[in-house]
């Protein structure tokens, strides 16, 4: 099962878009309906594991996934396998420094990246879906933010090629993407930037492959 959530060892320790879900033991609770094993992953771990072995990262060792949509998840796989890890991965709840360009002014805060980009959050704030939303404007100014951060998921994850999924890429110029982040490098890092390419099945094929292989 791949959950949209904070997940560790079959329990939701946080779920930010379906928040019932936090604190429970969602594997135990599914064994108990369906009488059998259950697995319970973070969603995109699986998407990630998905990309990595049947899609767009199939040819390469380390990479990261991200995924763009009601919020923002991620993995980072190495060697087809989602990399060992504490708590899982939740780069979308990284920070964004917001202030003014005095950075020792008083009015410094942080917000988390999800709440910038992630498309619950947008629909608050514009009282419509995203993908109702035709300004030009808005979505180049979107796609430069989520270069940004994608510049910070490199840095911090080293990885050879980062492989962007989500209804989100229905809605951005992808070539677009790609030159926002080589211009917004801090380092001569050749991190790719690929769209995924098992557009809403990755975690499907990410679950097939855990099953058949680490189970």
């Amino acid at each position: 099962v791949g959950f949209a959530g904070m997940v560790k060892n079959g329990k939701i320790l946080k779920a930010p878009n379906i928040s019932d879900f936090d604190n429970k033991n969602l594997q135990r609770d599914l064994e108990k309906i369906f009488l059998a094993e259950v697995i319970v992953k973070n969603d995109a771990e699986l998407a990630g594991l998905g990309e990595a072995t049947f899609g767009a990262g199939k040819n390469y060792k380390i990479l990261g996934y991200i995924t763009w949509s009601t919020g923002i998840g991620g993995a980072k796989i190495v060697n087809k396998k989602i990399e060992d890890n504490f708590f899982g991965f939740e780069p979308g709840h990284s920070l964004f420094l917001i202030s003014p360009y005095n950075i020792f002014s008083d009015k410094i805060y942080f917000e988390e990246v999800e709440k910038i980009l992630g498309g619950k959050y947008i629909e608050k704030i514009f009282d419509k879906k995203p993908e109702e939303i035709k300004d030009r404007k808005f979505w180049k100014t979107l796609t430069k933010i989520f270069a940004g951060f994608l510049v910070n998921v490199s840095l911090f994850w080293s990885c050879e090629v980062i492989i962007v999924g989500g209804s989100f890429i229905k809605s951005i110029d992808f070539d677009e993407l790609k030159i926002n982040f080589e211009n917004l490098k801090t380092m001569p890092v050749k991190t790719k930037i690929l769209k995924s390419k098992l557009k809403d099945r990755p975690v499907l094929y990410g679950g097939l492959f855990y099953a058949k292989n680490f189970l």
